[in-house]
This record gives structure tokens, C-alpha cells and sequence, in this order.
């Protein structure tokens, strides 16, 4: 059984633009509040997901690129096969406004029982997926770097 959790938000800058940022992951740091990556946007790519603060257990988490659909998807595949696969998603559409972004997580319905809940492990993925689309939206407006802020202990690795 698998859990899914999703957010969107409207940024106001062209579907082009949002999806550069989104496959420079050289510059990833720059606007994700949480994390950085490093490897490169290919299909089938192994990718690493760092994570300064988080436990030194998920500092770098390994996964591959599973979809790369141009100006329309970037998806992780988090996981092996005993512990179960996670998924997380970015998905642009046009939107009145510019793009709208949709962020969604797939993941195995055990990891909300170990990060406080299903309630509280929903709100900390949201809230987490919040500041990093307003991150992007500041990038893409062109003002200061986002500061790194921690978010609730339930962290995910997402």
C-alpha cells in the first residue's frame, strides 16, 4: 500500500523558465530550502539528494530519474525493492498566472507510522513542499538567495 500527498502552487514565470530551474541541478541549492542534487538531468540517471541537516543516515540519498518529460515532468525513484519504492514528482502545466506547479510523493504507507503519523508526516511533506515552491518563486523573480530553515523532525527524505 502506498500513500500520496500532493501540492500545488501557481508561479507566475513561463513553463520554459520554471522547467530550466528545474533540471539545472547544479543550481538547486540556490532556491530548494532543504536540499541540493547532484548528477544530471538524463532519463534513467542516478541522482543524489543532499540534505545538510537531515540525519547522517539521509544526508545522500541515492535514486534515479523515472520520468524526464520535457516542460512537463521531472520524477525520483527513491528505494529497494524489500523496503518498497518511494516516488517524487514535479509536474508543470500552464496556469492563467504562468505554471503551475504540482508536487506529489508516492510513498509506502509505513513511513507516515515511523514519522509521527499519517496527519502529521502529510503536513510536514506539504509544508516542506511550501517553502520550496516559494523558493523557486523568489529564484525565478530574481531576489536574494533562500535561506536553509529546518522543518518539523517528521522530516521525509522527500
Amino acid at each position: 500500500m502506498t500513500l500520496k500527498i500532493s501540492f500545488s502552487t501557481d508561479i507566475p514565470a513561463p513553463i520554459a523558465e520554471v522547467w530550466r530551474r528545474l533540471i539545472d541541478f547544479d543550481r538547486w541549492g540556490e532556491w530548494h530550502p532543504h536540499r541540493s542534487l547532484v548528477g544530471k538531468a538524463q532519463l534513467r540517471a542516478r541522482v543524489v539528494h543532499v540534505t545538510p541537516r537531515a540525519h547522517a543516515l539521509r544526508r545522500k540519498t541515492p535514486c534515479r530519474i523515472d520520468v524526464l518529460e520535457d516542460e512537463r515532468c521531472l520524477s525520483f525513484k527513491f528505494g529497494r525493492w524489500l523496503t518498497g519504492y518511494s516516488f517524487e514528482r514535479f509536474e508543470l502545466t500552464p496556469s492563467k498566472t504562468g505554471t503551475r506547479l504540482t508536487q506529489v510523493a508516492v510513498v509506502p504507507s509505513w513511513t507516515a507510522a515511523l514519522n509521527g503519523g499519517r496527519e502529521r508526516y502529510e503536513a510536514s511533506v506539504k509544508e516542506a513542499y511550501r517553502q520550496s515552491a516559494s523558493g523557486l518563486t523568489r529564484h525565478l523573480g530574481g531576489a536574494r538567495p533562500v535561506k536553509r530553515r529546518a522543518i518539523p523532525k517528521t522530516r521525509s527524505r522527500l
